[in-house]
């Protein structure tokens, strides 16, 4: 599997780095908010999408949590990131 990681992440960075010139695709891009709107709109859904499928497994995670010991330390992790919500983080003790 590491292989595999590292020239997906060669590749990755390559592709990058071909990607283009900013002034070029700045020059293709106009000064139309076309682009501009398309990014937000594509972002938007995005977020709403996240959310929903942090909803839709919320019960899933909450029920696993409930079903491990409570001395488990996985337990708490799983009911912190349940009350935390998506994208948000928790610091390691």
């Amino acid at each position: 599997m590491k292989p595999c990681a590292k020239l997906s992440g060669w590749a990755l960075a390559l592709a990058q780095v071909c990607s283009g010139d900013p002034a070029t695709i700045a020059g293709y891009l106009s000064d139309s908010d076309v682009f501009d709107d398309a990014i937000v709109k594509f972002a938007t859904a995005y977020a709403e999408q996240t959310e929903n499928d942090y909803q839709a497994m919320l019960p899933a995670l909450l029920k696993a949590a409930s079903k491990r010991p409570a001395s488990d330390v996985g337990a708490h992790r799983l009911t912190l990131l349940a009350t935390l919500g998506p994208g948000r983080e928790f610091e390691e003790a």
